[in-house]
């Protein structure tokens, strides 16, 4: 008898100014939670990018070394026994194994101009 309560997984990336929390609970899902931090100006990276010099474009890209140096990964979990069937029942939840993945992205890129044919009078 009893109910099981949901536990809190909370996540903190964050490097140099950059931070990023989220948090959700493992009851009725996978218990899986993304947490991720970004010091690029993302909008930069596709196929046509107007109004921006090449040198905006890499300092954008770049944030002049941002990306360089330590960064801090936190993870936490506020464990919850729920509830007994009876007043002289109890519950326990003895933690949670928690498992994660870091990612580290590196930006290769080339910058080429780009020309709209159908913009050219012949």
């Amino acid at each position: 008898g009893g109910q099981a309560a949901a536990d809190t997984i909370t996540g903190v990336a964050s490097h140099m100014n950059y931070s990023n929390t989220a948090d959700g609970q493992n009851q009725g899902g996978s218990g899986s939670h993304e947490v991720s931090t970004t010091w690029f100006n993302s909008s930069v990276i596709g196929d046509k990018i107007e109004g921006l010099s090449e040198s905006q474009i890499i300092d954008d890209l770049e944030k002049q070394g941002t990306g360089l140096g330590d960064y801090i990964i936190e993870i936490s979990v506020t464990a919850q026994a729920g509830n007994a069937p009876g007043p002289d029942c109890s519950r326990s939840d003895n933690g949670e194994d928690v498992s994660y993945t870091i990612q580290l992205v590196v930006l290769e890129y080339s910058i080429a101009p780009y020309v709209d044919l159908d913009d050219i009078d012949v």
